[in-house]
């Protein structure tokens, strides 16, 4: 309150075209602090959006579905593409029983193709003896 009064003080000793140059001139300071503001509060704004994603690409399950914020209700119909092929050939002796539940081992495909060869690396008993004492097998 103490400035404003400061201000207006000063204003009366000013000229009428001194006033006017004056107004003139905070105004342009008004307008310019205006237009800094919005592109501070719009980039705060995208630097916030791009944090929101980071947080959740890195955070968030996996599984999580990106929710639109204008628009949050999901489509209850949407069919989900479930491949049921490899689960109806599936053998009785695959299937690897855990106290809860059942899983299913599915075999490696992608590899199946390539080569294998078992290769036993030769190591001396000095180098067999662990550091505490006891063996390495």
């Amino acid at each position: 309150m103490n400035t404003l009064h400061f201000i207006f003080n000063r204003m009366n000793a000013l000229g009428p075209d001194q006033q006017a140059a004056l107004i003139q001139h905070l105004t342009k300071q008004v307008e310019f602090y205006k237009t800094r503001y919005d592109r501070l509060v719009q980039s705060y704004d995208q630097l916030l959006y791009q944090f929101k994603q980071f947080q959740r690409d890195r955070f968030g399950c996996k599984a999580e579905r990106y929710e639109d914020s204008s628009n949050p209700q999901q489509n209850l119909f949407e069919e989900e593409n479930i491949d049921n092929k490899d689960t109806n050939k599936i053998d009785n002796k695959d299937i690897i029983e855990i106290a809860a539940y059942q899983r299913i081992q599915r075999p490696a495909k992608q590899y199946a193709h390539l080569p294998r060869r078992t290769v036993i690396i030769p190591v001396s008993e000095a180098q067999r003896v662990c550091a505490c004492g006891r063996c390495r097998s």
